[in-house]
């Protein structure tokens, strides 16, 4: 994970994140009439903390960058 940070925008982590709970959060879903039973406490309740994860990704990914503020501009 460092070096994924360490190599790539964290905005595109952030939303490669994102997509990737989504996947999951559906698959769930989508999975749940092959299993049984079909939808456990616990299997809920970690998608809920999922979907709450995402959120936060995708604000991350969405939000303005506070780097470009940060760095001095420096003119010529």
């Amino acid at each position: 994970g460092t070096a994924l940070i360490l190599a790539f925008d964290r905005r595109l982590l952030w939303a490669l994140g994102a997509a990737a709970q989504v996947m999951i959060i559906y698959t769930y879903f989508n999975l749940a009439d092959q299993r049984v039973p079909d939808y456990e406490f616990w299997g809920v309740l970690i998608r809920m903390l999922q979907v709450v994860l995402t959120a936060l990704l995708v604000y991350l990914a969405a939000a303005p960058s506070k780097r470009s503020h940060e760095e001095p501009m420096l003119d010529g």
